[in-house]
């Protein structure tokens, strides 16, 4: 059945169209999605030119900073110069201190054994010369005796530093060479030669 209003057309009830979207186009993006695009793209871009333009400051910050510690550096060569001539001299003086004291250590108190050599001495004996090294001790010395008995004072002196054990005691044994007699003015000198043995250390 048709029905026909005839109802004056300002009487009429008026039917709204309503908006149909056109259907998006295969492979292409919405108006919408467009619409966000759009403002997506300043952001990133804003974005990246801050991040580059922060990582370029902090380069040219880091560049500067190392170029004010390097004039640091060059202005205590002159000083690190200096600590280090000191540094070698404090070592070889300290090697040198150290040796010292090694020798010191593995030495003969030669100031006491010479006051001990002295005290061993029986009259009618006297040094004539003394010599050492890192082995011996050689000891040069005469007697004079007017009763003419020089061979008993040197076997009194050799049987003194044998029994000296502050003298003796850092020798392993000693060995006399031949007696030489001699005379001066009226009396009859024996001169004789003492080497003493070190013992090792």
């Amino acid at each position: 059945m048709i029905e026909i209003n005839l109802l004056p057309e300002e009487k009429r009830v008026k039917i709204k169209a309503r908006a149909v979207a056109a259907p998006a186009k295969p492979g292409l993006p919405a108006p919408e999605q467009l619409k966000k695009l759009i403002w997506v793209v300043p952001v990133l871009a804003g974005v990246l030119v801050f991040v580059h333009l922060y990582l370029g400051v902090a380069q040219i910050g880091a560049a500067m900073e190392r170029a004010a510690l390097e004039k640091k550096l060059a202005g205590f060569q002159p000083q690190m110069g200096s600590l280090k001539g000191f540094k070698e001299r404090f070592e070889i003086v300290s090697q040198d201190d150290n040796v010292m004291q090694n020798l010191a250590a593995k030495s003969i108190p030669w100031s006491k054994k010479l006051n001990r050599l002295s005290l061993d001495l029986p009259v009618g004996i006297w040094l004539r010369e003394l010599s050492a090294n890192d082995r011996q001790l050689v000891v040069s010395c005469s007697a004079v005796s007017p009763e003419g008995d020089q061979v008993e004072l040197i076997k009194l002196f050799m049987s003194s530093l044998h029994d000296d054990p502050d003298f003796y005691g850092d020798f392993t044994g000693f060995d006399m060479g031949s007696v030489q007699k001699r005379m001066m003015g009226s009396f009859e000198v024996a001169d004789f030669t003492v080497t003493l043995e070190e013992k090792p250390r």
